[in-house]
């Protein structure tokens, strides 16, 4: 069975940068979790795809890469993601304008301090605005 279909999103992620070299504090700061967390996952990796050392995991990585160019999409995340829509001034006085972006900038604000959720960046989601 293929990698991708025993590990998460997450999981092949971690274990393709640490296949390549890299060490847990380097895929730690990049992920923005803790490096005993990669430890932990890279555990789990071992187990799931039945290997034992860093020269198994990085051949069994190589070996499910995709070949197809139109398959190099950024890769998902693993938990839900959530886009914060600009708030609408419905008032008569542009000088409003401020005040909902700032109440939607709040929100996008405190929801991003969630480890569980996945927020779409405020410059990304402003570009639908009006």
């Amino acid at each position: 069975m293929p990698p991708d279909e025993r590990l998460s999103p997450r999981e092949i992620e971690i274990a393709s940068a640490y296949a390549q070299g890299d060490t847990y504090q380097m895929i730690a700061a990049r992920r923005g979790i803790a490096p005993s967390t990669v430890r932990t996952h890279l555990a789990t990796i071992y187990r799931k795809l039945e290997v034992s050392t860093k020269l198994d995991l990085r051949t069994r990585i190589e070996a499910a890469a995709p070949t197809d160019p139109s398959t190099d999409l950024p890769p998902r995340p693993d938990k839900p993601s959530i886009a914060v829509l600009a708030f609408q001034n419905m008032s008569e006085d542009p000088g409003q304008e401020y005040f909902s972006d700032a109440i939607t900038a709040d929100i996008i604000t405190a929801l991003s301090r969630s480890p569980w959720l996945f927020i779409i960046a405020r410059n990304t989601t402003f570009t639908y605005k009006g």
